[in-house]
């Protein structure tokens, strides 16, 4: 069903056999609530079944072995809501942060209008004081938060590996 607004007519009856749970139609003569609902109701594109598994099958840091000047996390949102980066080095100190709130669902990070899994956030090998990291093994920690109804929290680790 495509976005838009919808009008829905809600019919109630003490009798359960008196409208069909398919098509709505109810039978001649039936006594039906006499408080008959009709409203607009909004229908909007929302990610459907697992947050957590769309977060992280669509999630990933290209090219690994990261090798030249452009690498890109492709940080996909499934769902409207925030999502938090934090790269660390293999000894645990932590590198790189960076947070996305206010995300739109059903996009990617670092995109405005119609993008797909070509986008991304650039990620230039630098920590936060701008110098450039040394070569080795980092984990990427992408934590999503969804906040348009949903409160599903995941979080996802991808090993990037600088030679």
């Amino acid at each position: 069903m495509p976005d838009g607004n919808y009008v829905f007519k809600i019919y109630g009856s003490t009798d359960v056999n008196a409208i069909d749970s398919i098509t709505g139609d109810y039978n001649s003569g039936t006594t039906l609530a006499s408080d008959i609902v009709t409203a607009n109701i909004p229908v909007v594109k929302t990610a459907i079944g697992d947050l957590c598994q769309e977060f992280e099958s669509q999630t990933f840091f290209k090219p690994n072995p990261y090798i030249g000047n452009t690498g890109k996390f492709v940080i996909y949102v499934p769902s409207q809501g925030n999502v938090y980066l934090k790269i660390y080095n293999l000894a645990g100190d932590r590198v790189y942060s960076k947070d996305f709130t206010g995300l739109a669902g059903d996009s990617y990070v670092n995109c405005d209008g119609a993008c797909g899994p070509d986008n991304g956030f650039l990620w230039d090998k630098k920590n936060s004081a701008g110098k450039t990291v040394a070569p080795g093994v980092y984990i990427a920690v992408l934590r999503y938060e969804a906040t348009g109804g949903a409160k599903d929290i995941c979080q996802i680790r991808k090993k990037i590996l600088i030679p």
